[in-house]
């Protein structure tokens, strides 16, 4: 029996996923890979939600894990290779709206950010935001010339709460690829390092601005086409 605590630094998180995984009726595939847990034996019962349909299933689970397995589900639903259709089409429900964070962390992080205070840098911000997703969360905002802007903010603490999941969806490959001949087919660790790079330039806000940046020249003058201006030297006036 595999002893877990030698290989994933965060034990806490992974009895967390563990649990989710028994709960949902996906409990066998910690058996197939040999993990040895001191889970509770209301784990071990069979679980109910096995009567329902194994994607939907997996969807629902992806949801309970958080930020990063919606993010993973939502990588798999475009990856008609590896994954059957009927799991597609439910992948595809994923929602990535969570409730936002407070706006007294969204002034402490842009003021950190920008250095400077909200009240120097722009004419109003708004408290409320216009949207909020599990990486980051966008306020609508005035500069002090008058421009309307959009703020783009990181979720407080999802940078380290991504990293630990992906280093235990990484454990997850290796044991499947080791213990099991129907999962290792999928290259589950090849699909976990995709996932990672991508998570990797996904919080990377400066890579995202530096893309819209290149659309912005290519389509300066379109009659047609409208593409935000970044703006890369925020100053207090």
């Amino acid at each position: 029996m595999l002893n877990v605590k030698k290989d994933v630094r965060d034990i806490r998180r992974f009895n967390e996923i563990a649990g989710v995984l028994f709960e949902e009726g996906f409990g066998y595939i910690l058996d197939k890979i040999k993990v040895k847990l001191p889970l509770s034996k209301r784990f071990r019962r069979k679980s109910k939600r096995s009567m329902i349909k194994p994607e939907k299933r997996l969807r629902e689970t992806l949801e309970r894990l958080g930020p990063t397995f919606i993010k993973f589900g939502q990588l798999l639903s475009v990856r008609p290779d590896i994954v059957p259709k009927e799991y597609i089409r439910e992948l595809e429900k994923l929602q990535d709206s969570v409730v936002p964070f407070p706006f007294s962390r969204v002034k402490e992080i842009v003021s950190r950010e920008l250095k400077s205070p909200l009240g120097k840098l722009f004419l109003d911000f708004e408290e409320e935001p216009i949207a909020s997703a599990s990486i980051s969360q966008v306020h609508e905002a005035y500069l002090k010339d008058g421009n309307k802007v959009a703020i783009k903010v990181q979720r407080p603490g999802i940078k380290e709460v991504m990293e630990i999941d992906i280093e235990i969806m990484f454990f997850f490959a290796r044991m499947l690829e080791k213990h099991t001949k129907d999962f290792k087919k999928y290259r589950p660790f090849d699909i976990v390092t995709e996932f990672a790079e991508w998570s990797k330039n996904e919080l990377d806000f400066t890579l995202e601005a530096r893309n819209a940046q290149i659309f912005y020249e290519n389509f300066r003058g379109s009659k047609t086409v409208r593409i935000p201006r970044i703006y890369n030297n925020l100053q207090a006036r």
